[in-house]
């Protein structure tokens, strides 16, 4: 005797199951990917604050020094951070000696 099959109602009840099922499935990977790049951009942040917070100290004298570049580089995951950071705090000497 052949097996029957699941009548409309029941196909619709299992389709919109499977829809759920999917959904969710998506929005925890969504979640789980927001989470890391918070994470990443707080970790960014840190290494900036704590290389800020060298140079304002007088540990750093200068954000162009081998010293800064050293410790951009062990707190730093990519070449990236390391040009970001350096553009980021670094002036000129004309922009300070620059008459008002």
């Amino acid at each position: 005797m052949p097996k029957k099959g699941h009548t409309e109602a029941q196909r619709s009840k299992l389709l919109a199951k499977t829809k759920q099922r999917i959904r969710l499935e998506q929005q925890a990977r969504t979640d789980k990917r927001v989470e890391e790049l918070e994470f990443e951009a707080l970790e960014s942040l840190g290494r900036r604050l704590q290389l800020e917070h060298l140079e304002l100290s007088g540990e750093l004298e200068c954000p162009e020094t081998s010293t800064a570049r050293q410790y951009t580089r062990y707190f730093s995951d990519s070449e990236e951070d390391l040009t970001d950071e350096q553009t980021s705090s670094s002036v000129t000497k004309s922009e300070i000696e620059t008459p008002d």
